[in-house]
């Protein structure tokens, strides 16, 4: 998983990154979730000089272990870090998302132009995850040369 994490990083800097865009990453469970945000923050300095930000979003249990605790976050949490993803990179470096089952589908953020995936996908979730990233996206400095 960390060869991956790392392998991910450098992918997102080399091809996404340099565009303004953003990235999501999926997997298959919560506490691999974790294991993913632990590992990129292992490898975040050595690829990045300025480092960005990753961010886990799940839902959680009150019976759920410490280490999946940690990663707790209210729905206004949950929203607040959309809100911040869903912004140009020059505003916040909020780059990688990292959730389990939400934002797979009905979730609009043409900002995200990578999805990483570390679980299986099928069906209608794989064509709505699909979508995610194909969407056009609009720079707000690019609508001001547009508009005038």
């Amino acid at each position: 998983m960390d060869e991956i994490a790392k392998d991910i990083l450098v992918h997102y800097k080399e091809n996404i990154y340099p565009n303004g865009f953003k990235a999501q990453l999926v997997c298959v469970s919560r506490r691999v979730a974790v294991k993913y945000y632990d590992a990129l923050y292992r490898h975040m300095s050595d690829v990045f000089n300025d480092p960005i930000e990753a961010e886990i979003i799940f839902s959680t249990d009150n019976n759920d272990d410490p280490e999946l605790k940690a990663h707790w976050t209210t729905k206004q949490d949950q929203d607040a870090i959309i809100d911040r993803f869903k912004m140009p990179i020059e505003k916040d470096r909020l780059c990688i998302i990292i959730v389990k089952d939400m934002l797979l589908t009905g979730f609009d953020a043409p900002i995200e132009q990578v999805m990483y995936l570390d679980k299986p996908l099928k069906e209608h979730t794989l064509l709505q995850a699909i979508a995610r990233t194909n969407r056009t996206y609009v720079q707000e400095k690019e609508l001001i040369n547009d508009q005038g």
